[in-house]
């Protein structure tokens, strides 16, 4: 009787070549991205006219800021654990149909209490959606593409972030604030739908079950048509499923070090990459600076995101995480520029532009370290908390930021003190190049326990 025919599920994954497959699921997380980003930055473009529709103080609105990301904070955790539980696919539903509602919600909001309680809703969805995500993106992706698919899918949340650049410049006059949040909440419902009829499961995370090997197969064969599979055929998968809290393994067999720079990095470059985004409109606009300036000048920090993590990207593909660290130390003056621009619109661009390059493309590239480190069974958990902690600065930035502008500081001192988070992300960066280094000279994606074997 001949033998049963061996597949290396790894091997499928490592030499797919662009298909239908990969477009469709691309096109679906990109969407995905692309709604999360949108609701994300919401609110910092709804913020003008919301602070004259009520007449309240600019300040105010710092608080709302961080409620947000408070949302966010608890969504990437609570939804991290989950898509490590119960899938990818199903936690990216859930995160969306979250947000749908309190982004329907937030358009009938009279009140900075009410507000604030919403926006924590929202967040939670947001935040959940990420962690899967790239989670799922790092899991379909070969290893020598996968910074780069990262970056590819981040391009859909920054393109969500700036359209509401957009939304306000075209809508605002004709249909009021309102109007950010009826999209905000169209466009996460449709986008559940398409993924619960269209989205594959992970086949990394499918491989943990034993009892998931018919669907592990089905989607083996979308990502690789030409393969012939039959009920004897073994599929051999290189991933490690442990048991016990989840915690507790983004801290064990060497991960703790990692671990704990990672979120320092994220605490810190948050901190900024929020203050930018959230309040960026609202302290350009002024009498020399029109709102059609301002909003302009807050949509090229995610464009130049978009630049530099493609740019960053292909470094960390080849192993190296230091050109990262050197970037947020870049963003150091850069951010600082802002400020002291003046009523010269090319500076302000070119600062604005250079700032993103810096602090949003170094950020997406934490994203794809992140999902390349941790093992699947813990991936989006260990994802999810790295952007759960990092909150603490996306919450800490927008308040800070508000009390700062409260007491009336010029623009060039107010981003001075934007520029030290930069400063600190750049330093716990070059620290996790230096743990890199001295790991073997193994790249970060190497730095996790080996995976065992399993037989499907």
């Amino acid at each position: 009787m001949p033998a049963a025919k061996i597949i290396d599920v790894n091997e499928v994954i490592e030499h797919q070549k662009l298909g239908r497959f990969q477009i469709m699921l691309g096109a679906l997380l990109l969407v995905a991205m692309f709604v999360d980003g949108f609701e994300a930055q919401a609110p910092g473009f709804a913020a003008p006219a919301i602070i004259k529709d009520w007449g309240i103080p600019r300040a105010a609105m710092g608080f709302v800021f961080g409620a947000g990301n408070l949302g966010l904070m608890l969504g990437a955790v609570l939804l991290g654990i989950l898509g490590d539980r119960f899938g990818r696919k199903g936690t990216i539903v859930v995160g969306c149909l979250v947000l749908a509602v309190f982004s329907f919600m937030t358009m009938y909001a009279t009140d900075l209490t009410t507000l604030r309680l919403l926006r924590i809703g929202s967040g939670i969805g947001v935040g959940g959606v990420l962690p899967s995500v790239i989670a799922l993106g790092t899991e379909f992706s070969p290893k020598r593409v996968q910074a780069t698919t990262i970056w590819t899918l981040l391009i859909g949340y920054q393109a969500g972030a700036s359209s509401g650049a957009l939304v306000s410049t075209l809508l605002f006059p004709l249909y009021g604030w309102q109007v950010m949040f009826l999209i905000g909440g169209i466009l996460p419902i449709v986008t559940a739908l398409l993924v619960l009829a269209f989205l594959p499961e992970s086949v990394r995370f499918l491989a943990l079950d034993s009892a998931a090997r018919d669907r592990m197969a089905s989607v083996l064969v979308r990502i690789e048509p030409r393969l012939r599979l039959n009920p004897d055929t073994r599929l051999i998968v290189h991933e490690e499923k442990k048991s016990g809290f989840r915690l507790a393994h983004l801290f064990n067999e060497g991960r703790a070090a990692f671990t704990l720079l990672l979120w320092a990095v994220y605490v810190a470059n948050l901190m900024a990459l929020q203050f930018l985004l959230t309040w960026l409109p609202t302290v350009l606009e002024s009498a020399t600076v029109p709102h059609g300036i301002a909003a302009t000048a807050t949509v090229l920090v995610p464009a130049g995101g978009i630049v530099g993590g493609l740019i960053l990207s292909r470094f960390l593909d080849h192993g190296s995480i230091r050109p990262v660290a050197i970037a947020f130390a870049l963003g150091v003056p850069l951010v600082a520029l802002i400020g002291s621009a003046g009523d010269s619109m090319p500076l302000l661009m070119l600062a604005t532009f250079g700032a993103g390059c810096a602090v949003i493309g170094g950020q997406t590239n934490l994203h794809a370290a992140a999902g390349r480190f941790y093992p699947t069974f813990i991936r989006a958990n260990g994802i999810g908390w790295a952007n759960g902690v990092g909150r603490v600065g996306s919450i800490l930035g927008p308040v800070i930021g508000g009390v700062l502008i409260g007491l009336n500081l010029p623009s060039s001192q107010l981003f001075l003190f934007a520029a030290v988070p930069p400063l600190c992300a750049a330093i716990a960066c070059f620290a996790l190049a230096r743990l890199q280094a001295h790991r073997l000279g193994a790249p970060e994606a190497d730095l996790a326990a080996q995976p065992s074997h399993q037989s499907l």
